[in-house]
């Protein structure tokens, strides 16, 4: 089963963040929907900006030595991603979780949709990180509790129809997901296709995000901010003669 995440070009909304550090406004998790139908699966997202970031932890995810996790991607021809580019201000990233109790899934998709006039790359390296995932504090009491199956990356608005994303996150986080007990799948490919990137946990031969188990990080680094669209996770990204970030 196939989902689809949008990420497009336009105008900058978010002010910038002081320092590197998850983006208030695009962190959070969502239902998946294929047109007016609700799909089984969460995706969980956030996009960090690199502002001031140190050595091993660039975009502020909160553990040590992050970035060396990073595994290149690949693209329709199999060649590898770019190194993980450190210029980039922003990381965006998502984790897939399968919250089902008899569905196996096995991919998600963001076409990566740039706007006329837009000349530079959107999408600088892209890749996975192998045994992350997300994290957060909804008891505010200092202990930060991996996202799951069962705990989703921040607080679920009931008023919220499914497939908008919620966004309220508490003190997110990255961390390792490697417990005997339900540890983080990696995924078995990501690609980035023309101006898709796919995230897919199968190998082959079958299906490795089987129900009540939750995928590993997996993302792309880009130059441009995002932006968050009512109703479904859509960002879109600043463009040239747009205001920058700084």
């Amino acid at each position: 089963m196939k989902y689809l995440i949008l990420l497009l070009v336009a105008f900058n909304v978010f002010a910038c963040a002081a320092r590197a550090d998850f983006v208030s406004g695009a962190t959070g998790h969502t239902t998946f929907k294929l047109g007016e139908t609700t799909a089984p699966g969460i995706l969980n997202f956030a996009v960090l900006n690199r502002k001031n970031g140190q050595f091993g932890d660039e975009w502020g995810g909160r553990l040590d030595n992050f970035d060396q996790r990073f595994f290149r991607g690949e693209d329709a021809l199999g060649r590898l991603s770019p190194p993980l580019d450190f210029t980039a201000h922003y990381l965006y990233l998502y984790q897939l979780v399968n919250d089902t109790a008899s569905t196996n899934v096995h991919e998600f998709r963001i076409p990566v949709l740039q706007s006329q006039g837009t000349t530079s790359p959107l999408v600088t390296s892209w890749g996975q990180f192998e045994g992350t995932g997300f994290a957060d504090d909804k008891k505010m009491i200092g202990t930060a509790v991996p996202v799951s199956a069962t705990n989703f990356f921040g607080f679920t608005d009931p008023a919220s129809p499914p497939g908008s994303p919620s966004l309220k996150v508490i003190n997110p986080r990255i961390v390792l997901i490697n417990s005997n007990d339900d540890p983080g799948i990696d995924p078995a490919k990501v690609y980035f296709f023309g101006s898709v990137f796919i995230g897919s946990w199968f190998d082959g031969s079958k299906v490795t995000l089987t129900p009540k188990r939750r995928g590993t990080l997996c993302g792309f680094t880009s130059h441009y901010p995002p932006m968050l669209l009512p109703g479904s996770v859509v960002f879109r990204c600043g463009g040239p003669g747009e205001s920058p970030c700084s």
